[in-house]
């Protein structure tokens, strides 16, 4: 038996070394990216390439979270259901292709700009695109292949953002943008048809359909509303303001993804996998998914405090002055979005035992609670919905942790205890930044900088006692377990 949990834990390193290198780099070339194209687009143009991309990012959360991940869960996947998946996907893709095209006036209107009609139409090809990669992706995932993902994601961005900076110096305007998003999604399909050793075959099983849905149906819903949410601020945002105030507005939400890209996205990745085997042991899951969770808090935690410290400095810096109107929106965000990590891997977890219906009610909820709070914020601007934003997070936390404990069977206490701990190291960062600040005369560098010491200190010695040297040290097993598996 602890031979058995050895091997899953040797695997679930590799995994996480291999979703840790493709996050790093693929992130770090997207933000590199990000910054090089905001220091030459205006924010006007960010601001109607941001309302495409939220509009075509929900219609692709259909392809993704639906049933090419009902491939995941399922314990036997046969090709039936593989090539079922891959029609019915692309099938999706096309419808979805088709209607974004037609409606692209109509929603342009609504958003008051007449220049997102011809961009939304060119982005609606990323839903045909990515459609073909859905199951593609489900399958590298299921197996835990994350060194593909590095090479596709990776690949895409320098592609994809070599043309796009090219074509932005060329005085292409938002269409740099467009291209570059177009670039990186073929270059993704060409690695993912490449590397994953699979093709659909030409068969349509209703069997294998209705069993899917039966997974999907709930689960694609859950990730509809889900992507809603996580939309409906720039939406809401484009319809009551204007597009520069989306621009703004998606520079410090942009910071804070890439933040969730660091500390959660590598979690998020195998979450659902790594559950899944445990979905039989009450106890083993809670454990793990305490484990992972407590992971995801402890590094997004001190990032998000110190990007809400250093914001006044960072984005003139790093985005250039014409984006100032985005520090109060960041601080906002930062310094009260600290609770993300405690409900963003619910539906992971929901769906790894199998109970995708109640995500995709707890996720109906947070469209619903969303959409209230960012339309009460909107008419007194965009650092309003910032705030609403972080007050929205706070509100998901009792809410998911009562429902996953109700469905789990396992009291969630230990994360609550494991958060209330960083948090306190986290109020001893923010004491320790504000001390620096004062006794250094102004330098916002190096009082960030003592308080993350402080921070790692606090829960290395006092908090968590251990916990850091024990993640530098899982970090060294993740390593080395690559390097003997090559």
């Amino acid at each position: 038996m602890s031979g058995g949990r050895s091997d899953a834990n040797g695997r679930t390193l590799r995994a996480l070394f291999w979703t840790m290198l493709d996050v790093g780099g693929s992130q770090g070339l997207a933000l590199l990216l990000y910054v090089i194209l905001t220091r030459i687009l205006t924010p006007g143009e960010y601001g109607v390439f941001a309302l495409a991309l939220a509009i075509t990012a929900m219609a692709n959360t259909v392809l993704f979270q639906g049933f090419a991940d009902a491939l995941i869960q399922r314990e036997a996947p046969d090709e039936d259901d593989r090539s079922t998946a891959f029609w019915t996907n692309l099938a999706l893709g096309a419808v979805l292709t088709i209607l974004l095209v037609l409606s692209a006036h109509t929603l342009s209107a609504a958003f008051g700009d007449a220049s997102l009609s011809p961009v939304l139409q060119a982005m609606s090809v990323l839903c045909l695109l990515r459609a073909l990669v859905s199951v593609h992706s489900a399958l590298c995932r299921r197996e835990m292949r994350m060194a593909i993902f590095a090479l596709r994601a990776i690949s895409g961005y320098v592609i994809g953002g070599l043309c796009g900076i090219a074509l932005a110096m060329a005085g292409w305007g938002v269409w740099a943008l467009v291209a570059c998003q177009l670039i990186q999604a073929v270059v993704i399909l060409v690695v993912m048809w490449t590397t994953i050793r699979w093709t659909p075959r030409l068969r349509f099983s209703r069997r294998s359909l209705k069993r899917l849905a039966g997974f999907s149906s709930p689960f694609m819903m859950a990730g509809i509303f889900t992507a809603i949410a996580d939309k409906v601020d720039n939406l809401i945002i484009g319809v009551m303001l204007d597009v520069v105030a989306v621009g703004h507005y998606n520079l410090a939400l942009k910071m804070m993804q890439a933040l969730g890209f660091i500390a959660m996205s590598p979690l998020a990745l195998l979450m659902m996998p790594v559950l899944a085997r445990l979905a039989h042991d009450q106890a083993a899951f809670r454990d793990e998914y305490v484990r992972l969770v407590t992971a995801s808090l402890s590094i997004w935690l001190p990032l998000a405090i110190g990007l809400g410290f250093l914001a006044p400095a960072v984005v003139p810096f790093t985005f250039g002055p014409q984006w100032m109107d985005a520090v109060p929106v960041l601080q906002a965000m930062a310094l009260g979005g600290a609770t993300v990590p405690l409900w963003a891997f619910t539906g992971q977890a929901l769906s790894a035992l199998g109970r995708p219906s109640a995500y995709a009610w707890l996720a109906g909820g947070q469209l619903v609670l969303a959409a209230i709070a960012y339309a009460l914020a909107s008419p007194f601007g965009i650092v309003a919905v910032g705030v609403a934003w972080a007050v929205v997070s706070a509100l998901l936390v009792p809410i998911h942790l009562y429902v996953l404990e109700q469905i789990s069977g396992r009291s969630l206490m230990p994360l609550v205890g494991n958060a209330l701990r960083l948090a306190a190291a986290g109020a001893g960062m923010v004491a320790a930044m504000l001390a620096g600040d004062r006794l250094s005369g102004g330098s916002s560098w190096l009082a960030g900088m003592a308080g993350g010491l402080v921070y790692l200190a606090l829960l290395e010695t006092v908090l968590l006692p251990r916990y850091v040297s024990g993640g530098i040290r899982s970090a060294r097993l993740a390593f080395f377990a690559h390097g003997g598996s090559r």
